[in-house]
């Protein structure tokens, strides 16, 4: 990636407008080429206009994504540049911020949607992961491996860490979605 390393410096720092002023340099020069790439720039940038409380700028650049869920987004779509890659390269915190957003424009109801279909993302990907895991997981222990074998062979996940693992991110969306709520009821006893 173009100078990826930079961005994650200056977000290291809590330097945001640097990070903004690096993403519009390298848009000025045509940079990064890459569809992945791309996103990931378009990531730290939301990032940083997010931490920054630029949200009008953040909802600018978060309508020009357009659909998320997009083939444009989907790495089988670029098959000459990934080649037997599959999915979405979207990041999780660009879903993130796209349920977050609305709220810090007041638009809590859309902000309640939009966590929802996050929620159900999470869970979505879950599902996937355990169904891919499982047939992998039995093939690995079908398979013997000579252990005076000059091979190295690393061991696959296992179907109950992937479980875990995905049960940890749910979670986290669950307490996401329950701190709005209550932060939605805060509001309302506040304001009434």
């Amino acid at each position: 990636c173009y100078n990826v390393s930079a961005l994650q410096d200056f977000a290291r720092q809590g330097s945001w407008r640097s990070v903004v002023d690096a993403v519009a340099h390298a848009r000025k020069l045509s940079l990064p080429h890459y569809p992945h790439e791309q996103i990931i720039y378009n990531a730290y940038l939301l990032f940083s206009l997010f931490k920054l409380r630029s949200y009008g700028d953040a909802s600018v650049e978060l309508d020009a994504l357009s659909d998320l869920d997009g083939p444009q987004y989907q790495f089988e779509s670029f098959p000459q540049i990934y080649p037997n890659r599959s999915g979405s390269m979207i990041p999780f915190v660009l879903r993130w911020i796209h349920a977050e957003l609305p709220n810090r424009m007041g638009q809590s109801s859309v902000t309640m949607e939009r966590l929802y279909a996050l929620h159900n993302h999470c869970r979505e990907r879950i599902h996937q992961l355990e169904s891919l895991s499982a047939p992998l997981e039995h093939e690995l222990q079908d398979k013997s491996v000579d252990p005076s074998s000059s091979q190295c062979v690393l061991p696959a996940p296992s179907t109950a860490q992937i479980g875990m693992l995905c049960k940890q991110v749910n979670n986290w969306v669950n307490k996401l979605l329950h701190l709005f709520i209550l932060t939605l009821i805060r509001d309302d006893i506040l304001h009434s």
